[in-house]
């Protein structure tokens, strides 16, 4: 802080003061930037090069940062959000031109409704949306200035919820959704505890159109059922990915529908309709079952 020595008086600057913990050393890069922090909830580090994440988790500085509405990291030559800590209020996160390269500990982000990070190296990966969805969660509505599509949600529902733990310890999300197995290597991979719940019915009710009414007492109709929802479902997300045949139909509707099943765990046989029908009986019978008291 610059003071000025007049006649044995200090003068301080008008600037408003922050008076923090003597045993707090603040950088200057930081200290330059609290005013705006407490009169806007704005901490705006653009094209700030000594930047340091850490200094988020400061339990000396949590009150200053709990204001924080805005976080702008243009600019920056950080390549991850490593350090930087949850907070609740935090709504915007902007990182363009960053050297940002992964989405690990995005999870600290989890508040925010919008994300924009143009012309990052992330932001080049193809499922870097889809990626950041399953990260933040569903509340999510805009990312570089767009709103989130509907088919990119639909897509976000099929995936287990152990894809957000992996994606926020370094992973980019696959399309589709890999099966139980792969899924449980990539936790031993990346050091997560998995949770094999996969015929819980709980998991599968991720699928926004099943539900206690898709079971009426007939398996074949209710297989049906599913199918139609499926391809609905796949056909929303092939302007979005292109990875899913125009022209499929219901001789490959079986397998569509056992890709689904083995993501959850129910290994089943494309070619064989019977299990097919027997592993849907199984799991309409634990959607339609009463709740346990």
């Amino acid at each position: 802080m610059v003071c000025i020595h007049l006649s044995h008086q200090i003068i301080f600057p008008k600037r408003p003061r922050f008076y923090l913990s003597s045993y707090i050393m603040i950088p200057t890069w930081l200290n330059n930037r609290l005013y705006f922090l407490k009169t806007q909830g704005r901490m705006n580090l653009a094209s700030e090069s000594r930047v340091d994440l850490s200094i988020f988790g400061n339990p000396e500085l949590s009150k200053q940062f709990a204001m924080m509405k805005y976080l702008d990291l243009s600019r920056t030559p950080l390549t991850s959000v490593d350090g930087l800590v949850h907070n609740k209020r935090l709504k915007h996160f902007t990182a363009n031109k960053s050297h940002i390269n992964t989405l690990r500990n995005f999870r600290a982000l989890r508040s925010v409704d919008s994300v924009c990070m143009l012309e990052t190296p992330i932001s080049k990966h193809p499922t870097f949306k889809l990626s950041l969805l399953l990260v933040i969660g569903d509340h999510l509505h805009t990312i570089d200035n767009q709103l989130i599509s509907q088919s990119l949600r639909d897509k976000a529902k099929t995936y287990s919820p152990i894809a957000a733990d992996l994606i926020n310890a370094g992973w980019m999300a696959e399309y589709p959704c890999p099966p139980v197995e792969t899924l449980n290597q990539l936790c031993q991979q990346y050091g997560i505890q998995p949770n094999p719940k996969a015929t819980n019915p709980i998991d599968l009710q991720v699928y926004s159109y099943i539900d206690k009414n898709m079971y009426t007492g007939d398996f074949e109709t209710t297989l049906q059922k599913l199918k139609r929802k499926h391809e609905e479902m796949l056909k929303q997300g092939q302007a979005l990915f292109g990875l899913i045949d125009d022209d499929a139909d219901n001789k490959n509707a079986s397998t569509q529908i056992t890709s689904i099943l083995n993501a959850h765990g129910m290994n089943v046989d494309p070619n064989d309709d019977d299990a097919i029908l027997e592993t849907v009986k199984e799991l309409c019978n634990q959607i339609s079952a009463p709740s346990s008291p």
